[in-house]
């Protein structure tokens, strides 16, 4: 007996990951799924640009396809994309509802991690806007060929700029949907919303990913460094 799901809660989805290990006890399983939670899109289809799919590798083993469309796109991959499957499941949503913040009380958050930066860096962010998005979008997910994000810069760099030049204005965009889903208690989120912050505002001063890892890496190795 073949097994495939699908919902709409994204490729990262827990719900998802548990009912394809479940299903994968009784037969073979494979997932075809959106790269981002599309919820109140399931009867959409992608008909105005290329849509894509991937291979990827969810826990335990199980066969799983990344799409860039919608829940509908999904099934019919699933159903046209050989071998064929005998059921097709659905599920399981999560209960996110309790998991939500108010606009407000996230913003918040965004506001006592500006709080905590130090002011040399805080007083020279004037040219950089700092937005609140539900979710990066399957666009913007390909172009910086990320599978999720929790924030973006987009702007030019404060090192590239010459000693005369005016800065430029940049953006920095922090996403909410993905950090709620993934820090479900208040202070991990709002550890979170300000490491993501200073990530991407360190991206503003010039460091790179790479060069942050290594700071990173640096803070772990200390004597006393929190775990």
């Amino acid at each position: 007996m073949a097994y495939w799901s699908a919902n709409d809660d994204g490729i990262h989805s827990a719900g998802l990951a548990l009912l394809a290990r479940v299903a994968a006890r009784f037969g073979e399983t494979r997932v075809v799924e959106p790269e981002v939670e599309q919820s109140s899109s399931s009867h959409a289809i992608t008909s105005s640009r290329p849509m894509t799919y991937r291979r990827t590798q969810l826990a335990g083993g199980v066969e799983a396809y990344r799409v860039n469309g919608t829940p509908a796109d999904c099934v019919t991959l699933g159903l046209y994309h050989p071998p064929k499957a005998d059921v097709a499941l659905s599920g399981i949503n999560l209960p996110t509802i309790r998991s939500r913040m108010s606009e407000p009380d996230f913003d918040t958050l965004i506001t006592q991690a500006l709080e905590q930066l130090p002011e040399q860096f805080r007083t020279r962010l004037d040219t950089v806007a700092i937005v609140v998005d539900e979710d990066a979008s399957p666009e913007t997910l390909a172009r910086v060929g990320a599978h999720g994000l929790f924030g973006l810069y987009e702007g030019v760099p404060r090192t590239l700029l010459g000693a005369s030049a005016a800065p430029v204005a940049s953006k920095i965009t922090i996403f909410r949907r993905p950090l709620e889903l993934h820090f479900r208690d208040p202070a991990s989120r709002a550890g979170a919303v300000r490491d993501t912050l200073f990530h991407e505002i360190a991206h503003h001063f010039g460091i790179s990913d790479a060069r942050l890892s290594e700071l990173s890496a640096q803070s772990r190795r200390r004597p006393g460094a929190s775990r």
